[in-house]
């Protein structure tokens, strides 16, 4: 039966095999259509009847059949017209992802050649389409293909046949997939869409979070990129076209004059909906809605509005946005008023920044709020802060690409360059000079004559910056007018002007700007060139013999004309100065600038400010203004903000052209000295340059080279040690004051005097006053000179260096401290190399305010103290160190309190308890104390310190002799942290050393407590008799008996334990009457003591209890108590 059904499908033609339900006789017609197909070549139309097949052949049921039957599908799409295929592609499409894409790889392969083939008849969108659903398919093999045809089809026929937006939207969230070979294929489709359109790709994947790895590793693979690519693969229809022209052009290749299309990354810019997620925040307390944040008084409720277009605008982020059509005259109305009245920079600066991004976002959508905010931005460039001018830029040029320009704004244009302010005219030409730059931009003859001629008369402005902006203007319009009518406006020009017109010309075409600044600049360079012509007329006299003979007479005028500066003017004395203030700045305003309190000084600096700038350069009175400046607190300000708002009004009153060198000498070392600080370092140069437009360039420059040049100041340092060993006999005689003084707080006048005395006999004539100054300048002046000197040079007068640096130490000036800290610290560190032992004379003196500086709030300034103090213990007794940190934790700063005894516990754990001081000193009871303050971390110092305490004596520390007595609290805290701190290590005793030549011997007779290390194994018994008579090794100096052991001899013993009936009687031992025979002597209770261990067994605790509650007033009851226990 079955071989009668074959010969009858056998009979059947192709088309009807292929259609066969037989599975032999479906591959058997696939084969014959291989070989029939290709002969369909030159008559595409017969290729049609196979076209509605075409969804068969990709989803053939048979995996061996559906090899043939895609080869023949591609056969059909190749070979069939446009026309035919156009109805099936979603067809194909859909069954080759389903079937073909998880099937074998010849398979894929061919199934992939079909979708490429089905872009060919100018079907990509839906293709694209149905392979960009196939990447969500959950069978991982399927999406991973679908990618591949993707980036196939992108690296074949490029961005322009691929739309990308819709891909770059979806697509990146495929780097959150589980499976890693997806995140691969995405990883290719996005290097490969990056040679395409570059930038927008990255932006794309930056909006899905969480995948930071992926788009690092993206980005690493971007940078092996070659040139962008090339489309490869074209149209049916433009094969035909490009055959044809290629055999015209006899087969050259034309794609290398393929033009590259600029992609705007713009269409692949994310949409946002501003307006609905502006409306639904809530500000303020009241919670008011935008609109009334925007009006509200308080700069912080319309701060928090502006912070809120910040985040919905995405303002952290490079990368482009979309705002939809709306109604957003609200939103720009509230900005625009902003930007119009409101005084705090900060918020009109974000205001700037939001117009830029809105108008980047809307583009042609922006055009009606363009003129309304433009007149705003051109108003505000008066503005003195740099970043507030460069804000007013960048929104002024995004405003102008979305408006007709120059026409709807060339009346406000015209009314900035007659504006009062030189700022407005100069940045307002800048601006027209910038955006008229483009080809595109034309002006319209009605108001050019107009425009010119405002121009033209801004050359004449005495603003140099104004006068520049006017040439580059004239430059511009020089492009867009023909020579004749520019002409009529420059031909009156002299010569200096007509060089500077042709200097901005050149740099207009693009020609160096070398010239510009060579016109700009001082006449001196030429100088060597006149000398030069000079040697030359003079080897050929009788033909230019006169010429010569002025050139250097004009170089030398001009030489002096430059170093000889502005024209003096007579000194105006404080009275008229207030007068002429109270005049133009209103009497009130005067006032302020003198108040005590910086906030009101400031909010009089900044009304004269503001008032300042409403007036011409030339109706400035500047020797008054400057003179009210230095008036008390004057220039010795110690706020930095009222100090940026002086340097502000320096600035603009220094564009009084004719500004005196009078004026110039008032302001000039308060300018130098705060050069170098921090927050007012570039204001104060600002003002220089400032005075430099002003008047000479060279002027400014050589009296500030005279400034700075180094003086000679001699002999530094003129005292001996015999002067030093005169003060300190003086000092234990009370012939001199006492150097105290609370810490934190300004030294006493009369100590002052007693210091400044002794600087001027022992520090050279010129450097001496040095000292006595108390400016940052003048310190970090002396610090850099004392620096390099010798130790044996700044020994004899270290006691009078660390008496200065205390006062130095208590400014409030945090520059001042950290210079001074830094070199004392460096100083301990070098005394501490050389050996050096300091006195009790030098090291009171500054210790108890070193210490205080632990409890500052900068970090930096703490590590450094500490620092300092761990090299003093080894140049001062650690015990000196240790009993002025205990006062130093009675500070009422909660911060100075913790790190003294965290500083004390190290100290204790590196020393022992000695370091303490003998218990009639109470210092562990202080420590002890510290445990019931009301700060944890304090707390926790001086429970670290009684922790390092118990490590060395044990349970004794909770003995009230030791700690005092302690409340039921404080004790749990103690015993708990204790507990916590673990088990008592092993400590390696230092051995013993020797006493140093220049340090005096510790007394014998100093009571201590024996100290017995633990070792990690214990023996249960040893012979005491032969440890005796081993050699033996001083445990500790300081220890009360002296007790001797062998090196090898074990340091705890584990001793079997007894039950209470066995040493119950141990409790009356205090009771027993003391014998009246003499003392035993150490070596006998030690043995006493080693028999018992040895009989009877000691607990540890029990043994630890007895030996250190010893002493030598009760040696005889312990005894006697050692003999009942024997008993």
């Amino acid at each position: 039966m079955a071989e009668n059904d074959e010969d009858v499908w056998r009979k059947l033609s192709s088309f009807d095999k292929v259609c066969h339900k037989n599975w032999k006789a479906r591959k058997a017609g696939y084969e014959e259509l291989l070989k029939e197909i290709p002969t369909y070549a030159l008559e595409p139309e017969k290729a049609k009847k196979y076209c509605p097949l075409l969804k068969g052949f990709v989803t053939e049921q048979n995996e061996l059949s559906r090899i043939v039957s895609t080869e023949v599908a591609r056969l059909v799409l190749d070979y069939a017209t446009t026309k035919d295929v156009a109805k099936h592609v979603s067809a194909v499409c859909d069954g080759a992802i389903t079937k073909c894409f998880s099937s074998k790889p010849k398979t894929k392969e061919n199934a992939l050649e079909c979708c490429l083939l089905l872009i060919e008849h100018e079907k990509a969108d839906d293709v694209c389409s149905s392979l960009l659903t196939g990447t969500q398919n959950k069978n991982p093999k399927i999406a991973i293909s679908c990618i591949q045809a993707l980036t196939a089809a992108l690296a074949a026929f490029g961005s322009k046949v691929v739309q990308l937006k819709a891909c770059l939207a979806e697509m990146p969230k495929l780097f959150q997939h589980r499976d890693k070979n997806v995140r691969n294929s995405a990883k290719d489709f996005f290097v490969e869409a990056f040679c395409w359109i570059g930038a927008p790709v990255k932006h794309a994947m930056e909006r899905i979070p969480k995948i930071e790895q992926s788009i690092k590793e993206c980005e690493d693979a971007w940078k092996e990129l070659k040139p962008k690519s090339k489309q490869k693969r074209f149209f049916k229809s433009q094969q035909a076209e490009r055959e044809a022209a290629a055999v015209e052009s006899d087969g050259e290749d034309e794609d290398e004059d393929e033009e590259e299309v600029e992609v705007d990354a713009f269409e692949f810019a994310q949409e946002v909906n501003f307006l609905a997620e502006l409306g639904k925040a809530k500000f303020g307390e009241d919670k008011i809605d935008a609109g009334a944040a925007m009006a509200s008084k308080k700069w912080k409720e319309r701060g928090e509005v502006l912070d809120k277009m910040f985040l919905i605008l995405m303002m952290e982020k490079d990368s482009p946005i979309k705002l939809p059509s709306g109604d957003y005259m609200s939103v720009m109305t509230d900005i625009k008023t902003l930007i119009k009245k409101d005084t705090n920079v900060l918020l009109i600066i974000k205001a700037f920044k939001i117009v830029k991004r809105m108008a980047e976002a809307m583009r042609e959508n922006f055009k009606n709020f363009g003129p309304l905010i433009m007149q705003e931005i051109l108003a505000r460039f008066k503005e003195k802060k740099i970043s507030a001018i460069e804000a007013a830029r960048e929104a002024a040029d995004a405003v102008a690409k979305t408006i007709k320009f120059p026409d709807a704004i060339i009346e406000r244009v015209m009314e900035s360059l007659e504006d009062k302010n030189p700022g407005v005219r100069s940045e307002t030409m800048l601006f027209m000079y910038r955006c008229s730059k483009s080809k595109k931009v034309i002006f319209p003859k009605s108001f050019v004559k107009e425009f010119i001629t405002k121009v033209t008369k801004n050359i004449e402005h005495s603003d140099k910056n104004v006068r520049d902006g006017a040439y580059k203007m004239l430059a511009v319009m020089s492009t867009k007018l023909d020579a004749k009518i520019i002409n009529t406006f420059v031909s009156d020009f002299k010569e200096d002007r007509m060089k500077l017109y042709q200097a901005a010309l050149e740099e207009l075409k693009g020609a160096p700007k070398d010239n510009t600044e060579k016109i700009s600049k001082p006449k001196e360079p030429p100088a060597p060139e006149k000398k030069a012509v000079q040697k030359q007329v003079s080897k050929k006299p009788g033909l230019r013999s006169k010429k010569p003979a002025k050139k250097p007479a004009a170089s030398k005028k001009e030489e002096t004309s430059e170093f000889t500066g502005p024209p003096a003017e007579a000194e105006m004395d404080e009275d008229t100065a207030i007068d002429t203030c109270n005049s133009l700045f209103g009497e009130e305003s005067v006032k302020k600038v003198q108040e005590k309190n910086w906030k009101i000084r400031l909010e009089g600096l900044q009304d004269v400010t503001n008032k300042l700038n409403s007036y011409e350069s030339h109706e400035i009175k500047t020797q008054a203004l400057y003179k009210v400046l230095s008036l008390a607190p004057g220039f010795k300000d110690t706020n930095f903000q009222c100090n940026q708002e002086k340097f502000k009004i320096i600035r603009t009153a220094a564009q009084n052209p004719k500004l005196s060198q009078t004026s110039i000498n008032i302001v000039f070392n308060y300018c130098l000295d705060k050069i170098a600080d921090v927050k007012c370092g570039v204001l104060a140069k600002e003002a220089l340059f400032g005075m430099a437009d002003i008047v000479s360039l060279a002027y400014m420059a050589d009296r500030v080279l005279q400034a700075v040049e180094e003086e000679d100041f001699g002999d530094l340092i003129t005292g001996t040690e015999k002067a030093k060993s005169q003060r300190i006999k003086d000092d234990s005689k009370l012939k001199l004051l006492k150097w105290h003084y609370d810490p934190g707080t300004a030294c006493r006048k009369e100590l002052v005097e007693q210091l400044n005395k002794q600087i001027s006999e022992n520090f050279g004539d010129k450097f001496a006053p040095l000292m006595h100054k108390n400016d940052s300048t003048a310190l970090a002046k002396t610090i850099t000179l004392l620096e390099p000197q010798p130790l044996e040079a700044l020994i004899p007068v270290l006691d009078i260096i660390l008496r200065w640096m205390t006062i130095r130490m208590n400014e409030k000036n945090t520059t001042i401290l950290t210079k001074v800290l830094s070199w004392l610290s460096d100083l301990v560190e070098k005394l501490k190399e050389a050996d050096y032992e300091m006195s009790a004379y030098e090291s009171i003196a500054f210790l108890p305010h070193l210490i205080s500086k632990l409890g500052e709030s900068r970090q930096e300034i703490r590590s450094v103290v500490l620092a300092t103090l761990v090299s003093l213990e080894d140049i001062c007794t650690d015990k000196r160190v240790f009993e002025y940190l205990l006062q130093g934790a009675k500070s009422k700063n909660s911060r100075q309190r913790t790190e003294c005894l965290n500083q004390c516990a190290k100290m204790i754990a590196k020393s022992g308890v000695e370091v303490a001081g003998p218990p009639k000193q109470a210092a562990l009871k202080e420590i002890a104390a510290h445990i019931a303050d009301k700060d944890q971390n304090v707390r926790s110092g001086a429970m670290n310190c009684l922790v390092e305490v118990h490590r060395i004596i044990g349970e004794s520390v909770y003995s009230a002799k030791v700690i005092g007595h302690l409340g039921d609290k404080e004790e749990a805290y103690l015993k708990e942290r204790i507990k916590r701190s673990g088990p008592i290590e092993q400590v390696e005793m230092p051995p013993p050393q020797a006493p140093a030549s220049k340090r005096k011997a510790r007394s014998p007779t100093r009571r201590g407590t024996i100290q017995i290390d633990p070792a990690e194994s214990a023996l249960a018994k040893r012979n005491v008799q032969a440890q005796r008579t081993d050699p033996v090794q001083m445990i500790n100096e300081n220890a009360r008996f002296r007790l001797e052991l062998p090196p090898d001899a074990p340091t705890r013993i584990n001793r079997p334990r007894l039950n209470s009936d066995d040493y119950e009687d141990i409790v009356d031992v205090g009771e027993l009457p003391a014998r009246q025979s003499s003392p035993a002597s150490n070596e006998d209770v030690l043995a006493v003591l080693d028999h018992q261990f040895a009989v009877f067994g000691m607990t540890e605790k029990q043994h630890e209890n007895l030996v250190f509650s010893f002493s030598s007033e009760n040696k005889m009851i312990l005894f006697d108590a050692l003999n009942v226990f024997e008993k």
